[in-house]
């Protein structure tokens, strides 16, 4: 029992000097391994104030294997389209399919500091002068690359005029 709580006492010890490293940073937020990605929250925004809207606003949440949000230093990719139904050929049932491509954009570098609870937030702006129509939806998809691992997140409902 001794023996146990000496071990106890020194782990506090040794972690409160900075020699063992906790799981979370001075903030909270968790430093541990990607698991996978999910977009938050994405939707038309306007962030130049003439009444159009100008692009889709998100929160990007890399998250562990436990679900709690990850700061992962690494890139980002967004894409977004609009959507159409497409019958599906010997039924009468239809799939959700991408259509016209709307944002396309090179890679956005991301830093720990880029992060606050609940995610990076981010904005990406529309391509080829796209204003879309009112309750227009869309499809976005964003990848994460983090040390040449790249985690995909899909949003097939994404509000594309704003809310």
């Amino acid at each position: 029992m001794k023996a146990i709580i000496i071990l106890a006492l020194l782990v506090v010890l040794l972690t409160t000097l900075g020699c063992v490293k906790s799981a979370d940073d001075a903030d909270g937020m968790n430093l541990n391994e990607v698991e996978h990605l999910e977009i938050w929250s994405p939707a038309g925004a306007n962030w130049d104030n003439d009444g159009e809207t100008d692009g889709i606003e998100y929160h990007l949440q890399p998250r562990d294997s436990s679900g709690n949000i990850v700061k992962a230093a690494g890139t980002i990719e967004v894409q977004a389209w609009t959507t159409r139904e497409q019958f599906i050929p010997g039924s009468f049932d239809t799939k959700l399919i991408k259509d016209k491509l709307i944002i396309q954009t090179e890679p956005i570098q991301l830093t720990r500091s880029s992060y606050a609870g609940n995610g990076s937030s981010g904005r990406v702006a529309y391509i080829n002068d796209f204003i879309p129509t009112t309750y227009q939806m869309g499809w976005m998809e964003a990848t994460l690359t983090v040390d040449g691992k790249e985690f995909v997140a899909i949003e097939k409902n994404v509000r594309l005029d704003m809310p």
